[in-house]
């Protein structure tokens, strides 16, 4: 009886880490994620990520005159680089990850950004 337990135990652990997706660093996780925040005005600032491409939107309580920052995205330990397609320019942010909260920097201006749980099963 004790050994059905410990291979169900065992087995059980396996099928577990065998499902989990492993996040190897910072811009990973921040990549694999969808991330929001609401603005005191009304309005609403997503950050989403697809292959290398990053789409920077903020919206304002109208949905008129959207602010977008969208084009190849490049990471590392600290900073964010979007070459924006439209206008040919690069916007660097630094940001900083703590648990579901991203704050992105930007010219001295900060806003914190709330991880989009995933509802999909």
């Amino acid at each position: 009886m004790r050994i059905v337990r410990i291979f169900a135990v065992f087995t059980l652990v396996f099928i577990m880490t065998s499902c989990a997706r492993v996040i190897e660093n910072t811009p990973d996780e921040i990549r694999l994620n969808k991330w929001t925040a609401a603005l005191n005005g009304g309005g609403k600032v997503t950050l989403d990520f697809s292959g290398d491409s990053a789409d920077l939107i903020i919206r304002n309580k109208n949905n008129k005159r959207d602010l977008k920052i969208s084009g190849t995205a490049f990471m590392d330990e600290k900073r964010l680089i979007v070459f924006d397609k439209s206008d040919s320019g690069n916007y660097v942010f630094t940001y900083s990850l703590k648990d579901d909260i991203l704050t992105l920097e930007y010219d001295g201006g900060k806003i914190k950004l709330k991880r989009v749980k995933n509802t999909a099963s």
